[in-house]
């Protein structure tokens, strides 16, 4: 007479613990909400009254000079184009010249109906 290879008992022993596996990576989380990370979106930095009333007016090839830029003191900025980010943020690429320092690209966007300087993450850092 032939023995079975498994008895039936290591059988349901080895199916339960399948089951419990499955059950167990199934399961959600039990982390209180409170202590999940979170990105939490920073106070926007909105742009001084003269820079939103340029920005406002501006067509693309404007420029001023500002006294005062969150891209350096004595500057002349230059509307270089406008567009729509994949927010659908509308956003001015912009040249910064400030006073005794080389020109670099700089964005402008609108964020409740006020613009902010926002990080140019597409532009390729040039090796100085």
């Amino acid at each position: 007479m032939q023995t079975p290879f498994f008895s039936s008992k290591s059988r349901l022993l080895a199916a339960l613990f399948c089951v419990g596996s499955l059950a167990g990576c199934a399961q959600t989380s039990t982390v209180p909400s409170g202590s999940h990370w979170q990105a939490e979106a920073a106070e926007p930095n909105y742009l001084n009254p003269e820079l939103q009333q340029f920005f406002n007016n501006s067509a693309e090839q404007a420029s001023a000079y500002f006294d005062q830029t969150p891209w350096g003191s004595h500057a002349d900025v230059i509307v270089q184009s406008q567009y729509y980010a994949g927010s659908g943020r509308e956003c001015l690429r912009l040249q910064v010249i400030p006073a005794a320092q080389s020109a670099r690209v700089a964005i402008a966007c609108q964020q409740n109906n006020q613009w902010v300087a926002v990080r140019p993450v597409t532009q390729l850092l040039k090796a100085q």
